[in-house]
């Protein structure tokens, strides 16, 4: 097995972790810690670009191939992406609740997206963080003006998922639980129609354990 890199034992130390305090070679470090030390993982403006990544990709893909509301099926699909020159495999997939509308989901990894502190960021603060969403409280939910200045390759897609449709969004962000939800439906939404949620949530590059230790069976 090759050595492993500097980079990946820190990757591999510090996420996925809580983004309070992380722990790298025995030492806990504050988020006041990494942020001076990684500096680019708390801007927001990372997990746009994670996006914009996985957008390269799509838009290579056949124009049947592409993701938009009227031509989807029910398998899921898988997009191998690259982000700081580590590849990751995003998935696909809709999901239908009784009595509630199809979603279609989008999951990527957040590439070591350290969350900042919700206080520190514009939110609605017509959202309790009591609220119980993916079985947890503690979120909340970012302003109309941040999800525009600061997620425009998530929005533009979005647009383009829905044919050019005028969009309402919302955006979900947990810093405790290190994930962040982008919900997306037509303002004229049909009774049929379906939603679209982009989510980034803690995860490892495609092949990154593959430098570990195989057993023999």
């Amino acid at each position: 097995m090759s050595e492993t890199s500097e980079e990946r034992r820190l990757y591999a130390a510090i996420f996925p972790q809580p983004s309070a305090v992380s722990r790298t070679n025995g030492v806990f470090l504050s988020f006041d810690a990494l942020q001076r030390l990684l500096p680019d993982r708390i801007l927001l403006a990372r997990i746009d670009d994670i996006f914009r990544s996985w957008c390269d990709e799509e838009a290579k893909l056949p124009s049947d191939k592409r993701y938009v509301c009227d031509q989807l099926d029910e398998k899921p699909r898988h997009i191998l992406y690259k982000h700081d020159e580590y590849e990751y495999l995003a998935a696909a997939f809709p999901v239908k609740f009784d009595n509630r509308k199809a979603q279609y989901c989008i999951k990527l990894a957040n590439n070591g997206f350290i969350y900042p502190s919700a206080a520190t960021i514009e939110t609605n603060p017509s959202y309790n963080d009591s609220f119980t969403y993916h079985g947890t409280t503690g979120w909340s939910r970012l302003s109309a003006k941040t999800l525009q200045v600061h997620f425009k390759a998530i929005v533009k897609f979005a647009g383009q998922f829905f044919k050019g449709a005028r969009v309402d969004g919302q955006v979900l962000y947990n810093d405790k639980q290190e994930r962040i939800d982008f919900r997306f439906k037509t303002s004229d939404e049909a009774k049929d129609s379906v939603r679209l949620v982009v989510t980034f949530e803690p995860g490892f590059p495609y092949h990154w354990h593959d430098e570990d230790k195989w057993d023999k069976l």
